[in-house]
């Protein structure tokens, strides 16, 4: 492999140009030059197109497709994976942006015997921002219980053809993609670099922004996909319980109780008493 690999970033995008223009930016000013981006767009009518063509015309790094109809996210991740000419891949959402030096420090940590990397985020609301640290590793059963991971990786593109995106679903695509990389065993280790910021902030709608019934048919036919045990199911059923934030802890008191899945209840007490106390005042 050469010293400096060509690493591809991929951007799914749909008429958030003022957003967009960061993200883009954010890469082509990468401390890493030897860069492939590639914004893929869902049908915009906010002239992303133009704006992604004045760029074209001044950094020939970037490469923009225009996709036929609305299919979604997971469908244009797919579409800048399968045309990418990167040996390795990593993304980031239209409304998130980088720090200048993620893709390098990605290259440098990377050893060959890694599946993937993530790292900790800044996350940015109208509160202020926020450290997220996150697990050293990350195995399939640690997904069952919350995606650590988070909505991106950086792995080779041998890797990611071998697990595209799941465009059947309409949520968790990124933590089923991460499921699938992770299915025969191993683990994505995590570097505890600070460098994705993840923008709540402002007024548009996430790409992945759904609601709790959704999730529980998301959850119905990954439980199905990776042939899950009865356990299994229980403990990843609880993801759909972020989705409905009152129900988080009693849902998952209630799945724990029926299904005899052990818990402790020392932990999930005060919870339970919190969330009521919130319903019952607020």
């Amino acid at each position: 492999m050469r010293e400096e690999p060509l690493v591809t970033v991929y951007i799914p995008t749909y008429n958030r140009r003022a957003l967009l223009e960061r993200a883009v930016a954010s890469v082509l000013e990468q401390d890493y030059r030897n860069i492939e981006l590639i914004v893929v767009d869902d049908g915009s009518s906010d002239g992303t197109r133009d704006f992604l063509e004045q760029i074209k015309s001044k950094d020939s790094r970037l490469k923009y497709l225009n996709k036929k109809g609305q299919r979604g996210a997971p469908a244009s991740r797919n579409q800048a994976i399968l045309n990418s000419n990167g040996y390795f891949i990593t993304g980031l959402d239209d409304d998130d942006f980088f720090k200048k030096d993620r893709v390098s420090s990605f290259v440098a940590a990377w050893k060959n015997d890694d599946i993937a990397l993530f790292t900790d985020t800044i996350s940015i609301s109208r509160k202020g921002e926020r450290y997220k640290q996150r697990k050293d590793f990350v195995a399939f059963k640690d997904l069952l219980q919350y995606n650590h991971i988070g909505n991106q990786v950086f792995t080779t593109k041998e890797r990611f053809i071998q697990s595209l995106f799941d465009e059947r679903l309409s949520m968790w695509q990124d933590l089923d993609c991460w499921l699938n990389m992770l299915k025969s065993g191993g683990h994505i280790r995590c570097l505890h670099k600070a460098n994705y910021c993840f923008d709540t902030s402002h007024d548009h709608e996430r790409i992945s922004q759904k609601n709790f019934f959704q999730a529980k048919r998301a959850w119905s036919y990954v439980s199905e996909k990776y042939s899950l045990n009865k356990e299994e199911k229980i403990i990843l059923k609880n993801h759909c319980y972020h989705y409905k934030p009152d129900r988080l802890e009693l849902g998952y008191f209630v799945d724990s109780t029926l299904s005899n899945t052990p818990f402790s209840f020392k932990k999930i007490l005060p919870r339970l008493m919190l969330s009521h106390l919130k319903s019952r005042y607020r």
